[in-house]
Order: structure tokens, then sequence, then C-alpha cells
């Protein structure tokens, strides 16, 4: 394939001025189907009307087309500002001619979009960006990397970031749903398990409130979905503590055998040990728990603090 200075073979061009011996206008773009570097620099062009119907324009000069690379450097621009106006299906439609022209500004648009709005903490402006991105160019692979997992991983972040900010806020209950999305994005392995120990700080934050607002059984629910998340010694702990306090009300409001069927629950959840057998008779069992509560006295251990993500820019 001829090399050149303005063009190549098969590169899409636009006309910088009227060439009326083809009826064809500035602005118009046609295809490369010939380069030549001699005697002079010059391109055979075909343009396709809206019909199919194709005109073909002879030994175009340089000076009279635009490159592919400086239509889309244009059309990349353009399609900036009208974000910047907020004007997003125009933006879409210019973006998506110039990633047409050229695939690589797709990475650049996501880099771009990750640094400006990351910097700025724009977390929601990040994930309306980021779909963009996936919208324009989803299977674009430069060197053996892959946009769209670059795109998913930033996207999973600027969730798991939105939940930060909200649970900060005390406002688990949408940190939850927002640490949610982050996972279902389907992030790698690394941002995903980080994420999971929000989730897990998020329940476990819930279930403690569940428990001062006097609602046992939802926090039980909160602290047993920490427990599925991560089973560590204190997710089992704090499902144990959550299981007492479902009995002791259970059996406050008069639910003996339903009380006795959640403290052994939390018996075999390792919390109490009333070995080497545990009493059949509820008064006797209960009157033992109130010994073992009264000496250990069970609270619930928070979860470890939350973590924001760090962006990454695509290859």
């Amino acid at each position: 394939m001829l090399l050149t200075r303005k063009a190549q073979e098969l590169d899409v061009v636009e006309l910088t001025e009227d060439l009326p011996e083809y009826r064809l206008e500035r602005g118009a773009q046609g295809t490369v189907v010939a380069a030549f570097d001699r005697p002079d620099e010059a391109y055979d062009l075909e343009f396709v009307d809206d019909s199919g119907q194709s005109t073909f324009a002879y030994a175009v000069k340089p000076n009279q087309i635009t490159s592919g690379d400086e239509m889309a450097e244009r059309m990349f621009a353009n399609g900036l500002a009208l974000l910047e106006e907020r004007n997003v299906a125009e933006a879409e439609q210019r973006l998506r001619e110039t990633i047409r022209l050229r695939p690589h500004y797709a990475a650049a648009l996501h880099n771009l979009v990750v640094d400006q709005l990351g910097a700025s903490r724009n977390w929601s402006g990040l994930i309306e960006a980021i779909r963009l991105v996936i919208r324009l160019n989803p299977d674009y692979h430069e060197s053996g990397h892959s946009l769209a997992a670059y795109a998913k991983d930033n996207l999973a972040n600027a969730y798991n970031n939105l939940g930060v900010e909200s649970a900060e806020r005390e406002d688990s209950v949408r940190a939850l749903v927002l640490f949610d999305i982050a996972l279902a994005v389907g992030p790698t392995n690394d941002i995903a398990s980080r994420i999971r120990r929000n989730i897990v700080k998020a329940c476990t934050s819930v279930g403690i409130r569940a428990h001062r607002e006097g609602n046992p059984a939802q926090c039980l629910f909160f602290m047993e979905r920490a427990c599925e998340i991560e089973s560590s010694d204190q997710a089992r702990h704090n499902v144990g503590v959550a299981l007492v306090h479902l009995a002791l009300n259970l059996r406050e409001t008069g639910q003996p055998q339903e009380a006795c069927d959640a403290l052994q629950w939390a018996i075999d959840s390792g919390l109490f040990d009333l070995q080497p057998e545990t009493p059949r008779e509820l008064t006797l069992l209960f009157q033992r728990l109130d010994q073992t509560i009264e000496g250990l006295q069970p609270s619930f251990i928070p979860a470890a603090p939350l973590q924001e993500l760090d962006l990454k820019a695509a290859a």
C-alpha cells in the first residue's frame, strides 16, 4: 500500500473545496481508491450518495482534501464540545463518526473522562460518560488490551465510590444498593473483592442500625448477608449476636419455642459454649443464657473501613 503525506488507499477524506467538474461540493466525504506520488501527489476518490450511486473524482490534489486524521481530530473536538453543552444525542453521533474513522479515539475518550471526572470526584457524571464509551465501541482492543475491561472496572469503581460517599453521609441502605450494582457490573477479581468488603461493611452498618431501632429480624437478615459475602470470624460472631437478640425479643413477645430455636442457632454459630449438654427445659436454658450474656456482654463488631477504588486509564 502506498503511504503518502496526506492519505492512503481506503482512507476516508473530505473535500476542502468544490469540484464542480464532478458535481461535488466542499465537505463531501469520499474514499481513497488510488493514491499516486508521481508525477505529483494525487488521489482518485469515490463518493457514494444516499441512494448508493457512486461518483468518482480523479487526480484530486492533497490541498483539496482533509485527511482522516484531521477529520477525526475535528469531529472529536466537536463531540466533546457538544457534551459540554449537554447535547448528548448529537455528541454521541459525532463521536461515533470519529471512532468509525479512527477507532483509537474510543480509548482517548475513556481516558479523558476518567481523568477529568475522576479528579473532580463527579462519580455520577463519570458513570454516565463510561456508559457512553461502552455504547460507542465496546469491542476496541489495542496491543492485547480490551477497552471494555477497563471501562467495566472504572464503571464499577465509580459506583463503589458513589456508595462510599453515601455511607459517609450515613445512608448505608443506598450505599449497599450502589455496592451491589458495582459488583453486578462484573469487574476484575481484585476490584470485585474490595467491593465485597464494602458490601460487608454496609450490611454490618445497616444491621447494627436495625438492632438499635429494635428490629432484630432485620438485623439478623443483614448480618447473615454479610456472612454470606465474607464468612469470617467477625461476620459469624455478628450473626450469633443477632440471633441472641432475636431470641431475647421472641421470649419477651411470648414466643418461647421460636426463641429457643433462635438461641440454638446462636449456640451452633459458636458464639456461646453451653456444653457439655444444652438444657432442654426453656426456663433453665434462658437462665443459662442470661448468665452467659451477663458475663460476656455480647456486642457487634463493626466491619473494616470502607475503601474508595482508584480509576485506571486504558492502554
